[in-house]
């Protein structure tokens, strides 16, 4: 068995305990104590704020399962893995989204690295500073991957060091991210988001959804800060540029898909250089990939898609959070800064993509 050194005082670090028949992990300094379930994904369970007795993760209410011992209640991919999630933060790897095929291999929802055990080393044990390196093979894809956690004394930040390595003959694509679910009593019906001096433009089609906006907004305090449009987002959009509302710092797209690039063109008009445009839903389970495409809606996922990437005035990205979040920011241009004001061609109206 092995036996360390315990200090109550300084970073704290230590890998001796169980937690319902996982192995459990615990780092902690003056301010931090993170909780990671080594044998479940190395899944960060515990992030408490000590000063405050403020755990910022959310927790499932059936809490911690082992999934080695638990039979699933459904041969549906997405129970299958909820019936064994706790909550806290999971790392997505190497897919993320609804259950798909890739090159003949069948990957769950989120799958695979955070139902797995892991293995893990401490590798730095000081009152200045605590180390673990944990490190996972998948099952179903050939990919090693290993993410090194570090507490530095008197930091209320954990550092985190991740690195992917393909094991495989050949290029494989893969959804590499983050699964973080924030809770109470971080989060309540009493946090808003502050904007001082700010405006917000919701677009809603759907008058159920937009009275619902209203409402919540009223509830914060926020009825003059946001403004919720009822219609047809073309026609919409058109107004705004109509009544010389921009330039606007950012613009999310989250709507139909099919219609995606050209809101994005609409965007193009409406963002300050400088500011961002971001699109929700951009891998689209992992059908993005696919050659052909199976329907419009993926279509214009992937027309959308290699616009940000080709687009000389944008640079751009995609986060794999969730069902990836494109991220482009619009390049600086010194014509465009001096007018202040959109301009350009108006953008087509919504119709069936074609490939760009």
């Amino acid at each position: 068995m092995h036996y360390q050194l315990e200090r109550t005082y300084g970073c704290r670090i230590s890998d001796a305990w169980t937690y319902r028949g996982l192995k459990t992990a615990i780092l902690e300094n003056e301010l931090l104590r993170i909780v990671v379930l080594i044998d479940k994904g190395a899944d960060i369970y515990q992030f408490v704020h000590k000063p405050t007795d403020v755990d910022f993760l959310w927790r499932s209410p059936w809490g911690v399962r082992d999934p080695s011992k638990f039979l699933p209640t459904t041969g549906s991919p997405v129970g299958i893995w909820m019936d064994t999630y706790e909550g806290g933060w999971q790392t997505v790897l190497p897919a993320g989204g609804y259950a798909g095929n890739y090159k003949g291999a069948d990957l769950g929802l989120h799958a695979e690295v955070n139902n797995m055990p892991w293995d893990c080393v401490i590798t730095e044990d000081t009152p200045e500073r605590v180390s673990m390196r944990c490190w996972v093979r998948t099952a179903r894809l050939p990919f090693f991957f290993e993410k090194t956690l570090t507490l530095t004394s008197g930091s209320a930040a954990l550092d985190i060091q991740e690195t992917l390595v393909n094991e495989g003959e050949e290029p494989a694509h893969c959804v590499w991210g983050q699964h973080i679910a924030l809770g109470a009593p971080f989060l309540s019906e009493d946090c808003v988001i502050d904007l001082p001096g700010g405006k917000l433009i919701t677009l809603e089609i759907e008058p159920t959804y937009a009275e619902l906006a209203r409402e919540f907004a009223r509830r914060a305090g926020l009825a003059g800060v946001i403004e919720v449009r009822l219609g047809v987002a073309m026609e919409s959009l058109r107004q705004l540029v109509e009544e010389r509302v921009a330039p606007f710092d950012a613009c999310f797209i989250d709507a139909d898909k099919a219609g995606y690039p050209a809101y994005l063109q609409w965007a193009l008009r409406l963002v300050r250089p400088g500011g961002i445009i971001l699109g929700d839903n951009v891998l689209w389970g992992g059908l993005v990939l696919e050659e052909p495409p199976r329907d419009d809606d993926t279509l214009a996922l992937q027309v959308f898609n290699r616009r940000l990437a080709t687009d000389p005035n944008l640079v751009s990205t995609i986060i794999p959070i969730r069902d990836g979040l494109a991220v482009a920011v619009i390049r600086p241009r010194a014509e465009e800064a001096e007018e202040g004001e959109a301009g350009g061609e108006e953008p087509a109206a919504a119709q069936e993509p074609t490939a760009a």
